[in-house]
């Protein structure tokens, strides 16, 4: 439900001219990747995720329920609360922006992540701060990019909702 949480996020702060382009982003971290360690200050390989059987079991279990109910609760609270804020902005509302917002991504996506230079390179090796491309730490990375992709978009009329 992030991309919801996104859009409906957007629209409520409109009043203060944040746009559905002022929410789109590239990722700083992915499975096979690397973290910037913000904490140790090296770059630390993310693992691929694989569970087990016994870890699926593990998940299903009763033991694992009881550990996490109060996490689930406030999930189930939250969820609640993002579909009674949809149903006031009104869902076909934020049905098609929801729309809009994943087809802007998927163009960030397909022109930016090539030109983001996060903090860490593709082998593993730190950046300094001032040889990437992000406005702190690995947040806000390939933004000249994003706001290209914006402005081409909204030029050629083809996503002029990106300013709603």
């Amino acid at each position: 439900r992030f991309d919801e949480s996104m859009v409906v996020l957007q629209l409520l702060l409109k009043h203060h001219n944040v746009t559905l382009g002022d929410m789109l982003f590239v990722t700083a971290k992915s499975n096979g990747g690397y973290d910037d360690g913000g904490y140790n200050n090296k770059c630390t390989f993310i693992q691929p995720s694989n569970l087990t059987q016994g870890m699926k079991d593990y998940l299903a279990s009763d033991e694992w329920k009881e550990r996490v109910k109060w996490d689930r609760a406030l999930y189930e609270a939250a969820n609640r609360s993002l579909d009674m804020t949809i149903e006031k902005l009104g869902r076909s509302l934020v049905k098609r922006q929801v729309e809009l917002y994943q087809w802007a991504q998927g163009r960030v996506k397909e022109r930016c992540i090539a030109r983001a230079k996060l903090p860490c390179t593709p082998n593993g090796v730190k950046r300094r701060p001032h040889e990437t491309n992000c406005l702190f730490q690995d947040s806000g990375c390939a933004n000249d990019c994003i706001d290209e992709v914006v402005a081409e978009e909204l030029a050629t009329n083809s996503a002029s909702q990106l300013e709603i």
